[in-house]
């Protein structure tokens, strides 16, 4: 029930926002009797992107198939996630590279990470912000051992920067389902972009 709540919470909230991120794949969204029949090869190309390369949700999801429609491809891959242990989790978050401005952003960063910190007016910062950010993801780095993880789209610097702030508070098991439901709501974010 859960999944389904934060499901409608996340697309209510994007059918105000879909205009902020471009779709990274330069695709039409993949339809549910085209994915079903994918071979699991390219079912594992097509969808590892949306894990920032990490594919042994979407191999595992794989024999998973046929999905009977959006939801239950998504919550099949949160299950997966779900039932893994901590530290396998932990190397999801790890995958989502440091929300930075432009000028400090990692050169290699995936395209949908790259559209997202790009929609959220990261690509357009003073050096006092560039700055800023940089001395928070470092001070969360350093008390929580990953880097902060966000689901970006729809907010922009300020809210941001208050987010980061707020949740420097957090002690580590906090902030760590915190992460897990962040990187639940960028998967279903990616995944809407993706898949119709």
């Amino acid at each position: 029930m859960k999944l389904r709540q934060l499901f409608v919470g996340v697309f209510l909230c994007l059918s105000f926002s879909m205009g902020a991120n471009a779709d990274v794949s330069n695709k039409a969204p993949y339809r549910f009797q085209d994915i079903n029949k994918m071979s699991e090869t390219d079912y594992v190309t097509t969808f590892t992107p949306l894990f920032n390369n990490a594919p042994w949700v979407v191999k595992e999801s794989s024999q998973k198939r046929p999905f009977t429609g959006f939801v239950n491809m998504y919550e099949t891959m949160v299950t997966i996630i779900k039932n893994s242990d901590h530290d396998t989790q932990l190397s999801l978050i790890k995958t989502h590279p440091r929300l930075a401005c432009k000028s400090l952003r990692a050169k290699n960063i995936a395209a949908h990470s790259l559209s997202e910190q790009s929609g959220s007016g990261l690509n357009v910062c003073t050096e006092e912000e560039a700055q800023r950010l940089q001395t928070l993801n470092d001070k969360y780095h350093e008390k929580f051992g990953y880097d902060f993880l966000l689901a970006i789209k729809g907010y922009d610097k300020q809210a941001i920067f208050v987010e980061l702030e707020d949740r420097l508070n957090n002690d580590p098991n906090t902030e760590f389902n915190v992460a897990m439901q962040q990187f639940y709501k960028i998967l279903l974010m990616r995944m809407l972009d993706s898949v119709k």
